[in-house]
């Protein structure tokens, strides 16, 4: 059972405001329609606008691309309008001038000839596109409300991806948000890591150079009076070494390091894979 006929869409008899779409289109010379049929083709789109105003949606009309736009829901739906062609083969006017005799034949060219048939696309993006037209079993009048409930479709479709991007934006942010203030503690944390295995490194070498250079004074007894005068001033300065690299000895550094400008390059090493913590997300 054939499926029943769209509603049809009523045909503005007053001036309003789909009026300023047929005199808009009427300067458009970029339509890809014949002159026969561009008076059908215009009140076809006023017709189209006037129904998409009744329904509450905005509609304009460029200067050139797309015949007719409707914001629907802040979402901008375009149509194109163009005359179908089919391929078929004709004297050029110039060729039949030059025929004399009835023996003469003028060449015949490939042309592209004009049918009458109107099509419009509902354009959704460059790889999806719907259409209506006209086919022997109806015109495109009567797909009129079909195009606009499909128009209407898509741009519920386009709002839930713009909100679905805005709720991921939004989630990313949080993300971000969350993510930075750790990641500057984690990179303090390493900070301070490499800081305390450098300072047990340097005690326990403080250590060592202290026994040495009590191994080196344990010595001197035995050791003739040149050698040991030289013996003690090494052990002396071993002695002052062990100061030197004894973190024990430095009260300053014996706390938990804050840097007060952190760097983000290093900072952004703990940060998630493909954030930096320089900007948020996009």
């Amino acid at each position: 059972m054939a499926p029943p006929d769209p509603p049809a869409v009523p045909v503005p008899t007053t001036d309003n405001s789909a009026h300023a779409v047929a005199k808009t289109l009427t300067r458009r010379t970029d339509l890809s329609i014949s002159q026969a049929i561009r008076g059908r083709a215009v009140g076809l789109l006023q017709t189209l606008a006037y129904e998409a105003a009744r329904r509450g949606f905005d509609c304009s009309v460029p200067e050139s691309g797309p015949v007719l736009v409707l914001t629907i829901n802040h979402i901008d739906v375009e149509f194109t309008l163009h005359e179908e062609k089919v391929r078929g083969t004709a004297v050029a006017e110039e060729d039949r001038a030059k025929v004399r005799y009835s023996w003469q034949r003028a060449p015949l060219q490939r042309v592209e000839q004009w049918t009458g048939r109107l099509v419009l696309t509902l354009v959704k993006d460059p790889y999806n596109r719907a259409f209506w037209a006209d086919r022997k079993r109806w015109t495109l009048e009567s797909r009129l409300s079909l195009a606009l409930d499909a128009a209407e479709e898509w741009a519920g479709i386009v709002k839930r991806r713009q909100d679905d991007a805005e709720a991921a934006r939004q989630e990313r942010r949080r993300q971000w948000e969350q993510a930075v203030p750790q990641a500057k503690t984690d990179y303090v944390d390493s900070l301070n890591r490499e800081r305390v295995t450098a300072q047990l490194e340097a005690m326990h070498r403080a250590a060592d150079l202290r026994a040495y250079a009590d191994a080196v004074e344990n010595v001197l007894p035995g050791l003739a009076d040149q050698e040991q005068s030289a013996a003690r001033e090494w052990a002396s300065w071993i002695r002052l070494e062990a100061d030197r690299c004894d973190p024990l000895l430095v009260t300053a550094e014996l706390r938990y390091h804050r840097p007060e400008n952190l760097p983000w390059v290093e900072v952004d090493r703990f940060m998630p894979r493909g954030m930096s913590s320089l900007k948020p997300p996009e």
